[in-house]
């Protein structure tokens, strides 16, 4: 059997956040999150030896896990929130453990479509990360 036909081991799933409080607003929502950096998650072991530093993606996935928590709540309905685009991204200040990653930003909810600018900072107060995303939610029905 080749590569392709080989099945993916998959990972633990990264639970990136642990508090999420939206307020909605006129046509928008609010979304202030957390997400812990702890220094005995596996995936820091490789990134980088002696020094572990929180990876620019791990920052995208706890923007895209406070948005998913928040669109479950509201509807009571199950699905999943995909990445469509990014329109920008920006990394300024390293994210070490075990420090937490405060999560602030602005959705516009449309269908589907979910349109985000988060910015995150460190325990020092220090802007870590500026993101602008386009998401896309897809409902699942199930029991």
């Amino acid at each position: 059997m080749n590569a392709a036909g080989r099945s993916l081991v998959q990972a633990v799933p990264l639970v990136a956040i642990d508090d999420v409080v939206a307020c909605e607003g006129d046509g928008h929502v609010d979304i202030v999150a957390t997400a812990p950096i702890r220094a005995n998650e596996p995936y820091l072991a490789g990134h980088y030896p002696g020094r572990p530093i929180y990876p620019g993606v791990f920052v995208i996935e706890a923007v895209r896990q406070s948005l998913a928590r928040y669109l479950e709540g509201q509807a009571a309905r199950r699905g999943e929130l995909w990445l469509e685009d990014i329109e920008s991204v920006h990394f300024s200040a390293p994210l070490f453990p075990p420090e937490t990653l405060r999560l602030a930003g602005r959705c516009e909810v449309s269908g589907t479509s979910v349109c985000a600018a988060f910015r995150g900072v460190n325990n020092a107060g220090q802007v870590a990360a500026r993101l602008r995303a386009r998401f896309r939610w897809e409902a699942t029905t199930g029991d």
